[in-house]
């Protein structure tokens, strides 16, 4: 992956594509929240496929019971995404799902650290993985009973960060491009 972003003709595709969906993300086209919509059910995918399938296998017990909640939570999360797109029926906003979301880590984060805690007999030192936990747990139920982040504001948000990342990846395309000498 490391070398990925210096070859020019991938920085080239990534920002073309980062500049189509910038275009297509504009809140003036209407397209703007369906799109939203299926890029967090995407990114959710590829966090259940990429990091909870792992953690899956790698752990045993309450944790790995914990842990197969979540991903079953998070899996019917991804289908009431795909569903919201396909129904009249409004399920919830962006923001409540990032908020569950980050309510599910929270939670199984704590619990697991509790619960490894209490196995040894003698606390682990892992104050800071428990303050991000507890953290991640009330900002989570925080955005999933009270979304103060607006439609609007986040379309104009993901339409402004993929033109930057379009001009930054067109900036390492013109980076990395060596022209071929005689």
């Amino acid at each position: 992956m490391g070398k990925l972003y210096k070859n020019y003709i991938f920085d080239i595709i990534v920002a073309l594509v980062a500049l189509a969906l910038g275009v297509v993300m504009l809140p003036v086209f209407g397209i703007s929240a369906v799109c939203i919509d299926l890029l967090i059910a995407l990114a959710l995918v590829a966090y259940l496929v990429l990091f909870l399938f792992d953690k899956l296998k790698r752990t045993r017990g309450t944790a790995f019971a914990l842990t197969a909640v979540e991903f079953g939570f998070l899996s019917l999360q991804v289908l009431m995404l795909i569903i919201q797109q396909f129904s009249a029926l409004h399920i919830a906003t962006v923001c409540q799902f990032v908020g569950v979301v980050l309510l599910l880590r929270g939670v199984v984060m704590a619990l697991t650290l509790y619960i490894s805690a209490m196995a040894y007999k003698k606390p682990r030192r892992e104050l800071a993985a428990m303050i991000i936990a507890l953290l991640m747990t009330v900002t989570g139920t925080y955005l999933a009973v009270s979304p103060y982040i607006d439609e609007i504001i986040l379309e104009w948000v993901m339409c402004i960060a993929l033109f930057i990342a379009a001009l930054a990846f067109a900036a390492l395309a013109f980076l990395f491009h060596h022209p071929k000498t005689k």
